[in-house]
């Protein structure tokens, strides 16, 4: 028995305990230093005591190469046989024009074409869904540039898009900036909407110096005014902060705006939290961005501080997100 090649095992931040995951079983385990000591030793090669062994080797932390072979392709099999039963996500961009001028944009370089006078791209789109993916779960997710301009070309394209999307029984998702969506909110509804992710970088001062209109201007008010007319209409609303350090500790404020606005309460209302990050060539200050795990580690420090941001937003991932809401993993004692 050896230990595992799939083990995660780390010291717990802040605390005595540490913890051991394995990615092919599926188990976590919070464990106290003596136990982790036992384990520390096992990667060295040094058997730990029989009761512990059994413990371990339950849970996979301690096996065999047979055994873990052949759990990781059974593993991997269960993954081939599943993928084409799973549902795609299908993007669709009609064009990269956008009204924003966001400090952070990676598509600010992309080309744009005129956009397309009629359906065709439209229809080209649809009918390649329908022959090459016949069968198959999907819906689609509508993107940019931004989707969603208040031009009525713009509103025709997308009144058109969802009209052929009902017809072809799928759900649709946006990503937008959410500017105009309050005058967007009678077409939306004639869809199958699954999500409307919109971003907010916080609460005003804050959001209006990230994302702001191209030519310069504020967008915050118009942006909450359209997540309003979204959740008053039950269109499924995701909002999306993207975090950086120039504001994370406005996450707090702007928790407790959306707490305030009634948004937490809402059956049709979400969150997640973005990480900024360097992309092309939108980062000439890469010193203000956090690593995945630091920008976690300081969410985890601010919700310690303020408990409320704990109602504003849980997270998705699904061990952190077993924590969120049970507050504990197994432990041995």
């Amino acid at each position: 028995m050896h230990y595992s090649k799939q083990n995660i095992f780390s010291k717990v931040r802040d605390d005595e305990k540490y913890f051991v995951v394995n990615l092919l079983s599926g188990n976590a385990d919070l464990i106290d230093p003596q136990d982790a000591l036992k384990l520390s030793l096992l990667q060295e090669g040094v058997q730990p005591d029989s009761v512990f062994a059994d413990e371990l080797a339950e849970k996979g932390y301690l096996t065999d190469a047979i055994t873990e072979n052949r759990l990781f392709r059974k593993r991997y099999y269960d993954y081939i046989t599943t993928r084409d039963k799973d549902e795609v996500q299908l993007f669709f961009i009609l064009n990269y024009i956008c009204n924003f001028s966001c400090t952070y944009c990676y598509q600010d370089e992309y080309s744009n074409p005129k956009p397309n006078s009629g359906f065709e791209i439209t229809d080209a789109f649809f009918n390649y869904i329908q022959k090459e993916f016949a069968g198959r779960k999907k819906y689609v997710t509508v993107f940019g540039g931004e989707p969603l301009l208040d031009t009525p070309r713009q509103k025709e394209q997308i009144s058109y898009l969802l009209e052929q999307a009902n017809k072809a029984k799928l759900d649709v998702c946006f990503v937008t900036n959410g500017y105009a969506l309050e005058e967007y909110v009678g077409i939306l509804k004639t869809g199958q909407i699954r999500e409307i992710q919109v971003t907010i970088d916080g609460t005003e001062d804050v959001h209006n110096k990230r994302r702001l209109l191209k030519g310069g201007g504020k967008t915050f008010d118009r942006i909450v005014r359209g997540v309003d007319a979204c959740l008053q209409n039950h269109l499924p609303v995701n909002l999306r902060i993207v975090i950086d350090k120039d504001n994370i500790e406005d996450l707090p404020l702007f928790a407790q705006f959306a707490i305030d606005k009634g948004w937490t309460i809402s059956p049709w209302f979400k969150t997640q939290i973005g990480r900024n990050y360097e992309l092309h060539h939108c980062q000439s200050t890469p010193d203000k961005l956090f690593s995945r795990i630091s920008l976690y580690e300081q969410i985890f420090e601010l919700t310690k501080k303020y408990p409320h941001i704990s109602e504003f937003y849980k997270p998705a991932y699904s061990v952190a997100k077993y924590l969120s809401q049970n507050g504990n993993v197994h432990g041995y004692d």
